[in-house]
């Protein structure tokens, strides 16, 4: 019977300085477990972060170069409809000034509350027929300025360099090519690109307009303010 005791406790100082012996150590892995987790997510938070900066960097480059891209086209648009449009515009109102069409001045141009409209029943026919003569130097002044305005309208060129580039002299252009689409092929939705960029231009300009004339009441308003005269005695 004693030596069953005997046993039984041995096995239990056994398993206590076992448990002992051990639990040091358990509690440094622990501590280090919880240490190398913390480390870890440390670690991991700042490569995110860093990841987040690089994202946000190359957006930025992204945007940098887009726009220095847009500017780019937007410049080479604009020299591209000096040389080429202004030229073609040339060419047709030489050519009309020399057989004597009247076409461009007796098509006239009527506002209306959804968009414009050409009035051509004063036009002579026959200035039509002669007009015809030169359809290649209309179909290209069309189309040039067809593909002036895609650039824009699509966002390919910056829209502000444009305007402040080309912006009057395309709306008096755009204006003629509604006189000549009256007797070509052409049709509102074949050049829909031309009247997006011509009717938001002309509001710009139109707005341009009146923030002068404003600006020149207000300097004669400023001008012609008098102090009231105080009565004699207060």
């Amino acid at each position: 019977m004693s030596n069953v005791i005997y046993q039984e406790e041995t096995m239990q100082n056994a398993d206590l300085s076992v448990i002992y012996y051990i639990k040091p150590w358990a509690e440094i892995l622990y501590l280090l477990s919880g240490t190398g987790i913390f480390i870890l997510a440390c670690f991991g938070l700042r490569q995110l972060t860093l990841a987040k900066q690089q994202l946000e960097t190359s957006k930025d480059i992204f945007k940098t170069q887009s726009k220095r891209a847009s500017f780019e086209s937007s410049a080479h648009q604009c020299n591209e409809y000096s040389k080429n449009i202004t030229q073609l515009y040339h060419k047709l109102t030489k050519f009309a000034k020399e057989n004597s069409i009247t076409f461009f001045a007796d098509a006239k141009i009527e506002e209306k509350e959804n968009g414009i409209r050409v009035n051509i029943s004063d036009v002579n026919k026959e200035h039509i027929e002669k007009l015809e003569e030169i359809s290649d130097i209309v179909s290209a002044f069309i189309n040039g300025i067809e593909g002036f305005s895609v650039y824009i309208i699509s966002g390919i060129a910056d829209e502000d360099t444009a305007f402040h580039t080309v912006g009057k002299v395309y709306v008096k252009h755009a204006e003629m090519v509604a006189k000549l689409t009256t007797f070509t092929n052409s049709t509102q939705e074949d050049n829909k690109q031309i009247w997006a960029l011509y009717f938001k231009w002309k509001k710009r300009l139109e707005n341009q307009r009146l923030e002068t004339e404003r600006k020149k009441i207000e300097e004669k308003i400023n001008k012609n303010q008098t102090k009231p005269i105080r009565a004699i005695g207060t």
